[in-house]
């Protein structure tokens, strides 16, 4: 193997879409699911995390 590619938050691949059909699946703005997102992940926790927050 000669390279190695890691996308870390949308770098290479926008995963926004994503989490905007989630935030539709479960009745809330996609902006507040990504401030959960963001939240999880700046205390160092997995962002699925978000998804518990608001569906335990």
């Amino acid at each position: 193997m000669e390279t190695i590619v890691l996308d870390i938050g949308e770098t290479l691949v926008r995963d926004d879409r994503r989490w905007a059909s989630w935030a539709d699946w479960l009745g809330v703005p996609p902006h507040t699911l990504s401030a959960l997102v963001g939240a999880a992940v700046a205390q160092g926790r997995d962002a699925t995390d978000a998804l518990r927050v608001l569906r335990p």
